[in-house]
């Protein structure tokens, strides 16, 4: 969420909660509201970085599998063996980020 809504959220919510009876209802449903924005732009925000990290590693692919085809061919070992398995066979999307908690985890023993 950039600062400009940040500093508009908290600017009307001042002002909204001044009123006697409705100001703290009327707070809540902005805080709902605000809570399921920002949700979504952290998703729509995760989605383009996950997107440039695939282009990206991608990329890097293609500029290995170009160096590796310029040193078997100068090495004369292009199409050997050794050449096809030095190269990846196909990019893998990154995964997901995500932790295993500690209590999933299981407990160390000395």
């Amino acid at each position: 969420m950039n600062d400009a809504a940040r500093y508009g959220y908290h600017g009307f919510g001042g002002l909204i909660t001044q009123f006697p009876v409705i100001g703290d209802p009327a707070q809540r449903m902005i805080d709902a509201a605000t809570y399921g924005w920002s949700k979504d732009v952290a998703a729509e925000h995760e989605a383009m970085t996950l997107k440039k990290e695939s282009t990206d590693a991608a990329a890097g692919v293609r500029a290995t599998n170009s160096l590796i085809d310029s040193f078997a061919t100068g090495q004369g070992a292009r199409g050997s063996v050794a050449h096809e398995h030095a190269r990846p066979s196909r990019v893998t999307p990154p995964a997901a980020r995500t932790r295993t908690p500690r209590s999933a985890r299981g407990s160390r023993t000395r």
